[in-house]
C-alpha cells in the first residue's frame, strides 16, 4: 500500500513538473545612459513626427521622412556644452515657428545609442519645443 501511494505521490510530482509555466529570458532593457556626443544622436528618430540630427549640429523635423528633404515644419540647430544638449529653433512653416528668435533650450539627453532617448529638461524659455521633446521617448529610425 505504502508503495502505491509513493508511487502515485511520485507520478504527480513528474506530471505537475511539466505543467509548470515554461521558463523564458525576458529581454534586456537597454540602460540609460547620459548622451553627450553630437555623433550619438546622428540619424532619424521617431517620435510624434521624423527628427533628423545631422553631422553638422543641424536639425529638422517633419511628419514623414520624404518632408525631411525638402519641406521640414521646423530647421534648427543643436549642439553639447559640457554634456548638456542645446537646442536652437531657426526657421519653422507658419504656426511651427513659434520657438523661432528665443534662446535655445538646454536638456541632458539618456537613453541607448540607435535605442530609444528621453530629454530631461534643464531650461527651455520655449514651452512648446519643451513639451514637444518631453511628450514621449524618441525611438531610433534610421542612419
Amino acid at each position: 500500500m505504502k508503495k502505491t501511494i509513493l508511487a502515485t505521490i511520485g507520478i504527480g510530482l513528474i506530471l505537475l513538473s511539466g505543467c509548470a509555466a515554461p521558463t523564458h529570458t525576458a529581454e534586456p532593457t537597454p540602460t540609460a545612459a547620459p548622451i553627450i556626443m553630437l555623433e550619438e544622436l546622428v540619424g532619424v528618430w521617431l517620435q510624434d513626427g521624423y527628427f533628423q540630427f545631422k553631422g553638422d549640429g543641424t536639425y529638422r523635423v517633419a511628419p514623414s521622412t520624404e518632408a525631411l528633404k525638402d519641406h521640414p515644419y521646423i530647421e534648427g540647430e543643436f549642439w553639447f556644452e559640457e554634456g548638456q544638449f542645446f537646442i536652437k529653433d531657426i526657421a519653422g512653416l507658419p504656426g511651427w515657428d513659434v520657438c523661432v528668435g528665443l534662446p535655445a533650450g538646454s536638456y541632458e539627453v539618456q537613453g541607448a545609442v540607435r535605442g530609444y532617448l528621453t530629454f530631461v529638461p534643464i531650461d527651455d524659455p520655449c514651452e512648446t519645443r519643451d513639451y514637444a521633446l518631453r511628450i514621449e521617448p524618441f525611438r531610433w529610425f534610421s542612419p
